[in-house]
């Protein structure tokens, strides 16, 4: 009779905490997407059609329900615009891109954070190393820092050079060396 009673009651409580459950969801998670949106400088691929991507890519981020967007190779500042201008209203803070302090021959980084909460930049580093085609942009990462249900996150975005593995472990030694 106490095993009867006893698994009644389990039940009961098993029952009442997934109906609470669906009824308040406790979800923690923290949903952050990284994208290569391939947004290349506008002196290369000058006809490639960023515009209509960067409008494509928007609608697609629209859909999806990411607190943190860490995008790579957001180089052009007219597809930043587009995509900025579209989710604006769902991620209106944004960083980066880092190293902006782009020339006629070099560009930034290229790495891009757009956000539905503030955060903090905490360290943005320009890699003292590249090679081949990957020299024409001020390449780095970009660390921000924010607070999710009370506690401390950190997000570095980064996007190394595609060239030699020597020149890879330097930067993911910087990479490391910034978040000491």
């Amino acid at each position: 009779m106490r095993l009867l009673i006893i698994a009644i009651l389990l039940s009961w409580y098993n029952f009442q905490s997934a109906t609470a459950q669906k009824m308040y969801p406790q979800d923690d998670t923290l949903k952050v997407l990284t994208w290569n949106i391939y947004h290349l400088p506008h002196f290369i691929f000058m006809n490639s059609k960023k515009s209509t991507r960067a409008k494509e890519q928007a609608k697609e981020l629209m859909k999806m329900d990411n607190d943190i967007l860490v995008f790579q190779e957001a180089f052009s500042r007219k597809s930043r615009r587009i995509i900025y201008k579209r989710l604006k209203e769902k991620y209106p803070f944004r960083y980066g891109p880092a190293n902006l302090r782009g020339t006629f021959i070099k560009t930034n980084s290229g790495i891009w954070i757009l956000s539905n909460r503030p955060l903090i930049v905490k360290e943005q580093i320009k890699f003292d190393a590249c090679s081949g085609i990957d020299c024409m942009a001020f390449k780095g990462s970009l660390m921000v820092e924010g607070e999710h249900n009370g506690h401390i996150f950190q997000i570095a975005g980064t996007h190394t050079n595609g060239g030699p593995q020597s020149i890879n472990r330097h930067q993911f030694h910087q990479i490391r060396e910034m978040m000491d």
